[in-house]
């Protein structure tokens, strides 16, 4: 991604510095006026050891009132027990992806699991499974959260793609991005 990221900011001759980091350890010797965490790195930070070191290394690279764009997982928002599939084509190839998750809502974990198939024509060339175990917020959890190391949320914004919680037959978002300010 990082690779893609440099070659598109090539493209629109934008000047960009790009770095790999654990998101809990950052330490550059650089401030900035902005830091963005979005499509689901916010929430693989699970307890509050990640939290504590993301927002402090976070905290110690953006200037005073800067912003940090992110998104998260709304609690309110999984459904549990969902399964789905999905196909993509292209010439001879077809990749097949089912997925799983569970929610344990009482901790706000989401475990999710992917399973790939690669298919060419009708042989099936690579399989792989994925696990991923990540942390859902509610509006107000986060706020807390946010308020707790001196940030401020000013625009919470439901993601295009929404859920439908069939209990409450209400649209539910799925993710949300927001935007938060640092304090002074």
């Amino acid at each position: 991604m990082i690779e893609q990221a440099i070659k598109k900011a090539r493209a629109e001759d934008i000047e960009a510095k790009f770095f790999i980091h654990d998101m809990r350890k950052i330490k550059l010797n650089q401030v900035f006026h902005c830091a963005i965490s979005l499509r689901g790195s916010f929430p693989r930070l699970i307890d509050e050891d990640d939290f504590k070191l993301f927002f402090e290394g976070l905290s110690s690279h953006l200037i005073s009132r800067g912003l940090f764009i992110f998104d998260f997982i709304n609690a309110d928002g999984v459904v549990p027990g969902h399964r789905d599939w999905k196909i993509k084509e292209k010439g001879n190839l077809a990749v097949i992806r089912l997925d799983r998750a569970d929610f344990r809502k009482e901790l706000n974990l989401l475990e999710e699991y992917h399973e790939f198939f690669v298919m060419e024509g009708d042989n099936l060339t690579n399989r792989w499974k994925e696990t991923h175990r990540l942390r859902t917020h509610g509006i107000g959890e986060i706020e807390g959260t946010l308020r707790k190391y001196r940030f401020d949320l000013l625009k919470p914004r439901a993601n295009v793609a929404e859920k439908v919680d069939s209990d409450k037959l209400q649209k539910q978002p799925f993710a949300i991005r927001a935007i938060a300010r640092k304090s002074d």
